[in-house]
């Protein structure tokens, strides 16, 4: 029972994992296939430091069209993956349309005192416009994400790392061939997910409240259904707790995203 009860809720959770794209890494989303490994791997490590220190947290997504619009995609990528801390709200998601060259950044509420959306668009204007005309995406995701943590890391008083730097022209990147122009769907949003667990929930209820209320029967001619209800009781409260510990962290590769939320703030170009 607790190996299907944890299938189950692996299920559910998987709804809201990053990994059904194609990419292994929790901060970058890449199903054109324009970042190169040593790209994800550096914004990776970067970010991973970063959200330990502050909750803050960076997420980049290279997708080969947005629809409806890129505006809308990218605010509910963001509460869909979760970025940056649930309370604090100090995600930024940097997202490219490969196909149609839009960009936006994105941020959560929490960091708008320091990217505000005039910041947003100098940043894209200074370090993203001009290499995705070039289709130079790692150039331009780099530079990017070099800018937004030397303002995230301003903003709680923090010395940037030394590993941050801002790239030069040479930066390699994917090979044409390799990439991918076909759209891709949203991932579910977090909402199906406590949806799903509030529907365990009341189905617990009402099968419990059959089980000790509607199944009066002294002669217990109806034992078997009360067992029967009752060894599906226990399942599906055993589903709803696996769902609760391992669902709504978004993973579980040791470091998840934190369930923040935007509102729309940040550009667009």
């Amino acid at each position: 029972m607790s190996w299907f009860a944890a299938e189950f809720a692996r299920a559910i959770a998987d709804g809201m994992d990053t990994r059904l794209y194609d990419t292994p890494y929790l901060a970058v989303m890449d199903p054109g296939r324009v970042i190169t490994l040593e790209t994800a791997a550096y914004i990776e490590q970067e970010t991973g430091i970063l959200q330990y220190k502050t909750g803050a947290e960076f997420y980049l997504a290279a997708v080969p069209g947005c629809l409806p619009d890129c505006d809308s995609y990218a605010t509910e990528l963001f509460n869909a993956v979760g970025v940056g801390d649930r309370e604090k709200n100090n995600g930024v998601l940097f997202l490219m349309d490969t196909r149609d060259h839009h960009l936006v950044l994105r941020t959560g509420s929490g960091v708008e005192d320091v990217i505000t959306d005039g910041k947003a668009g100098r940043i894209l204007d200074d370090y993203a416009v001009a290499p995705a005309k070039e289709n130079k995406w790692n150039l331009a995701a780099r530079n990017t994400f070099a800018a937004v943590m030397t303002e995230l890391y301003g903003k709680y008083q923090m010395p940037l790392p030394a590993g941050i730097t801002f790239a030069k022209e040479d930066v390699p990147e994917m090979p044409q061939e390799q990439q991918i122009t076909e759209p891709v769907p949203l991932p579910p949003p977090p909402e199906n997910f406590w949806i799903g667990i509030g529907s365990g929930v009341l189905c617990f209820i009402f099968l419990l409240w059959r089980i000790t209320v509607y199944y009066r029967d002294p002669r217990g001619e109806c034992s078997r259904w009360k067992t029967g209800l009752g060894v599906i009781a226990l399942f599906l409260l055993e589903c709803i707790f696996h769902c609760g510990s391992e669902g709504a962290g978004g993973g579980s590769s040791g470091r998840s995203h934190g369930g923040g939320g935007s509102r729309g703030g940040g550009a667009s170009r």
